[in-house]
């Protein structure tokens, strides 16, 4: 963490690394330490999890919730160190560079993140509505399955990063349930793709806040709050009206995208309850390597009851390994983006590249499948997309406020021990 600086060479070389760009952090934000599981306010692809059926965090889950309490504190204590240094002398011409080559390799993180994040949507949306293997439950358990065994040997073998002390008791308390919910939100999420469009489902996905917020009232995490609750309802009302512009309207479909998103605002919440609270932090890596198992395992019920009699009978269904291989390694490889990632940028800036990719993927997918997408369409997610943003805004002031109380309380502190003194 940044602390006040009170040299003019240290201040330099502090401000010269750190103010110009805002969003490159050299630690992970305590919303970052457990995107891993939730990214809840917090992120896609996800959507946390996203429609990849591997991504325990995509951070594009909330794309337009606000920014973690920490980071607010680290740009809080950025401005105090930047005041401190207004009457001293600029960075180095050295201190640009390393700026500059920061900066770069943020934004190239963020880049990769998002082209393999919206290639893995692609390529389930392809797999499952074109090239006729048409069982998400299969896909999905074969990903939990492919990140179970990859990620064991990265654990155990590897050794790139270490395990948990967690007992077979909390294991089955803390991580099962939100196996169970991730396992369901990602069946329902992957059964939406054979009714509807990739377009549309992004589209929908603009509830989520809403979702967390009304979750978060029943826990009891959050408190009800007139302004909030109305832009949330401005929110249903552009989804609504984007619904009501689908060409392709599915009841099926909705139903499932709709139930998808409410089982993984359960499991969000369920991550800052059962996991984040306990004072338990884990990075995507640790947390595909104990929650893929537990998905896998919920997973097998619908695969056995449902999709493997239907399988049985459909004698033209043959088994591309080579598809699924390649379709699970770059789900895998979503995993180490996000990674890579979470030490590079902010909370605030992976929000935001989120809903860019939203509105990459509804013009991928308009091009590449030839899913219409209706001038209602544009007008419901728009209006939904800036209630999100006003909601955003409103959040990041709030915690804005809250971390500059916490900050001033121990300076009034320290001058009331000087002044007895």
């Amino acid at each position: 963490m940044l602390r006040p600086a009170t040299s003019g060479d240290d201040v330099s070389r502090r401000v010269g690394k750190r103010v110009k760009c805002s969003s490159v952090t050299e630690q992970p934000t305590e919303q970052s330490r457990w995107v891993g599981l939730d990214w809840v306010p917090d992120d896609d692809d996800a959507d946390d999890g996203d429609d990849t059926g591997i991504v325990i965090g995509d951070p594009t889950t909330l794309s337009g919730m606000a920014p973690s309490k920490s980071v607010l504190m680290e740009s809080a204590r950025e401005g105090s160190s930047q005041v401190g240094a207004s009457t001293k002398t600029g960075p180095t011409s050295g201190g640009d560079r390393a700026l500059y080559r920061t900066c770069l390799r943020a934004y190239f993180f963020v880049a990769v993140w998002m082209s393999i994040s919206m290639a893995v949507i692609m390529f389930n949306k392809w797999i499952l509505a074109y090239s006729g293997f048409s069982y998400p439950v299969a896909l999905t358990m074969w990903h939990m399955v492919f990140c179970t065994c990859v990620v064991w040997v990265l654990v155990r073998v590897f050794r790139v990063t270490k395990r948990l002390k967690m007992t077979r008791r909390d294991y089955l308390r803390r991580v099962m349930p939100i196996g169970f919910f991730y396992a369901a939100s990602l069946w329902l999420s992957n059964s939406a793709y054979l009714h509807l469009s990739v377009s549309f489902i992004q589209m929908t996905k603009a509830l989520m806040p809403g979702l967390v917020y009304m979750i978060g009232i029943f826990f009891g995490m959050e408190k009800l709050n007139a302004t909030t609750a109305v832009n949330m309802f401005i929110i249903a009302i552009g989804v609504a009206i984007a619904a009501y512009g689908e060409l392709n309207f599915d009841t099926l479909g909705v139903t499932q995208q709709l139930s998808a998103l409410l089982f993984e605002a359960v499991r969000l919440m369920l991550v800052q309850v059962l996991i984040t609270r306990q004072g338990l932090a884990m990075n995507p890596l640790q947390s595909l390597y104990y929650v893929s198992p537990a998905c896998a395992f919920f997973l097998a019920f619908p695969l056995l009851f449902v999709e493997y009699p239907k399988m049985m009978q459909d004698f033209t269904l043959v088994f591309d390994w080579k598809i699924l291989v390649l379709n699970a390694t770059c789900a895998f490889a979503l995993n180490l983006a996000v990674f890579l990632l979470i030490g590079k940028t902010s909370a605030l800036t992976m929000n935001i590249a989120g809903v860019i990719k939203d509105w990459m993927l509804i013009f991928a997918s308009q091009h590449f499948f030839g899913n219409p997408v209706t001038f209602l369409n544009y007008v419901g997610y728009v209006i939904a997309f800036l209630s999100v943003f006003m909601y955003n805004i409103n959040k990041m002031r709030q915690l804005k406020r809250e971390q500059q109380k916490k900050l001033s309380q121990p300076a009034t502190g320290g001058k009331a021990e000087s002044a007895a003194a």
